[in-house]
């Protein structure tokens, strides 16, 4: 019978557990990240070092907080990085920084939500991921406000 009781304990704690694992696991929504373009005079390009932030930020979603997407019609949030540089050094070690704007789909569109700046001396993969967790943590406060 302490056995029984035991195990059975064991089970729901188990199942607790497991149903709160995979809750947290959820993705947070549809996620699309882009650059903002360089304008030169009233022309605008790609700029590369933008784009290179992009694949950083993409790979370092390695917790799966967004389900990321290909086009931005797909997309609930919407990152948009607007620079990145180096800052500096500390203690000889390089300083990046990095600066993005986090969006909302609304019925009219994309809805300005919060500017993000972030650095660190880790390098600009870092950043990146930073960047991504400061717009998780915005949506998780202001969810349903």
């Amino acid at each position: 019978m302490r056995t029984l009781v035991v195990f059975a304990l064991v089970a729901v704690t188990s199942s607790l557990v497991a149903a709160t694992t995979s809750a947290q696991k959820a993705p947070l929504g549809k996620l699309f990240i882009k650059a903002a373009p360089a304008k030169v005079g009233n022309e605008e390009f790609p700029d590369a070092k933008l784009q290179d932030s992009i694949k950083d930020m993409k790979n370092r979603n390695d917790k799966k907080v967004f389900t990321l997407v290909d086009k931005e019609s797909d997309a609930d949030f919407l990152i948009t990085i607007l620079e990145r540089h180096e800052v500096g050094q500390i203690a000889g070690d390089r300083q990046m920084a990095m600066t993005a704007t986090l969006s909302i789909r609304d019925a009219d569109g994309w809805k300005p939500a919060a500017k993000i700046s972030q650095q660190t001396v880790m390098g600009y993969a870092r950043v990146a991921q930073n960047v991504l967790r400061d717009a998780e943590k915005w949506i998780v406060a202001n969810k349903g406000k």
